[in-house]
């Protein structure tokens, strides 16, 4: 469960301000919510894959008509994750009691910087560092830079970096970045496939167990939901018949780490994957696990595996065409023995159709930079993601000499306050790339 204050919480880190009126307030006031967030009813509501009901049941722990500011505050804290739309709501309600709260001007800047109406950001990010509380605020500079450079205010992103004092707050700063760019719903894709389990798809139970082993906290942490494995064994108990072929997947799913090369593919043989029948799982994910264990570890090569599988893999699309696994593994299979013309294809796809970032990378990556269709496939590409520093690094490629190369640079750097989930295993971190950008514009 995350803390009832933890956007402000970045407030108080580097302001030191624990003591004023308004902590205290809010404080008291959140008494009633963190009761039922930390009570065992609510944890097991999520731990069940029913965080609506549990979420509808803190929104109504006071009436509406009862609802003080502090209640608006503190419930645009706790849904910011879990309920981006009740969240935003609330924070609005909020603001229309206590306008001119610091409090309450940044988080709204954080609301609108999400949905990316940088300008609208920006000025809730001015207003609060005209504020005691936000004029020495690194985090809401550094937020500000980004806004700045996507407005095409460059001499004002240099100012407001400089601001944020990146080689004293690095850390923090990095880490922040995650409210405004992390992408995944895990609780309703979670809510979504208990759902289909108990509609009786027990397939989705691999895809279950998955979602829950590898349980995103930040870009850099993932860690098995003890409660939530729990409640997915009890489901598969519930839902799968002893000693049958889809038990035994299941059984497969869960220990398949644990088994030598040898044990795994005699397992797949004796249930019909691979040997003479070679008929895949209906689970996604475990679709994905065997392609990469049996490729990676070089047991078959992808040329085999996609002689024996592509039809099943192609039916599997067509019948579920938002399903990511099967895109990626065909996409993988294409790419390694080298069928250039089908991955094309499926990189299309998976850009236009599942509106996946990476796959509109490989496609644009695939085409010749003098191919008269680069230029406008690349913007469509950048107007898709925006925040894409892959695609960003091929347009300023494009245009690093050209009348376009300052608007280049800036779409390079902004693109950076989203990537910084990679900065760790690379070369360049932020404050490199803002450098070199200062370094550029001021030529």
């Amino acid at each position: 469960m995350k803390s009832v204050l933890f956007v402000s919480a970045l407030v108080l880190i580097f302001t030191g301000c624990s003591t004023t009126t308004f902590i205290k307030n809010a404080q008291i006031n959140s008494r009633v919510y963190e009761k039922y967030q930390d009570s065992s009813s609510t944890e097991k509501l999520f731990s069940e894959g029913k965080s609506n009901i549990a979420n509808k049941g803190l929104m109504q722990l006071v009436k509406d008509e009862n609802k003080s500011f502090y209640d608006y505050f503190i419930l645009g804290n706790m849904l910011f994750i879990s309920n981006k739309e009740a969240s935003y709501v609330y924070m609005r309600k909020a603001e229309e009691i206590e306008p001119n709260n610091p409090f309450v001007i940044y988080e709204r800047g954080i609301h609108e910087h999400r949905l990316g109406n940088y300008s609208k950001a920006a000025e809730y990010y001015k207003r609060f560092h005209k504020t005691s509380i936000g004029k020495n605020h690194p985090i809401s500079w550094a937020y500000l830079t980004h806004c700045n450079l996507v407005l095409g205010q460059y001499k004002q992103a240099i100012s407001s970096w400089a601001k944020a004092d990146f080689h004293k707050h690095h850390v923090a700063i990095e880490k922040a970045m995650y409210q405004i760019f992390s992408t995944p719903d895990q609780q309703t894709i979670r809510e979504k496939t208990i759902v289909e389990i108990e509609n009786g798809n027990t397939s989705q139970l691999c895809n279950l167990v998955q979602i829950d082993s590898n349980w995103e906290s930040d870009w850099w942490n993932y860690s098995k939901k003890k409660d939530y494995l729990d409640f997915d064994l009890k489901l598969a108990q519930n839902h799968l018949k002893p000693a049958t072929t889809e038990k035994e997947l299941f059984d497969l799913c869960l220990n398949s780490e644990l088994m030598s090369d040898k044990d795994y593919m005699s397992k797949l043989e004796s249930l019909g994957v691979w040997g003479n029948t070679k008929v895949l799982p209906a689970s996604s994910a475990q679709v994905y696990a065997i392609a990469s264990r049996l490729t990676s570890n070089k047991l078959v090569s992808s040329k085999d595996f996609l002689m024996a599988y592509e039809e099943q893999l192609k039916d599997r699309l067509i019948k579920y065409p938002q399903d990511k696994k099967t895109l990626d593994v065909l996409a993988f299979l294409y790419s390694d023995v080298g069928d250039t013309i089908k991955l094309k294809h499926i990189d299309e796809y998976g850009w236009k159709t599942v509106h996946l970032e990476e796959y509109a990378v490989s496609y644009l990556m695939g085409m010749d930079i003098n191919d008269s269709n680069y230029d406008n496939t690349l913007n469509e590409a950048i107007s898709d993601f925006p925040n894409n520093a892959s695609l960003s690094k091929l347009f300023l490629i494009k245009n690093i000499a050209g009348t376009n190369r300052k608007l280049a640079l800036a779409r390079y750097g902004a693109s950076q306050f989203a990537n910084v989930k990679n900065h760790l295993y690379e070369k360049f971190r932020l404050n490199d790339y803002m450098y070199g950008f200062s370094q550029e514009i001021n030529k």
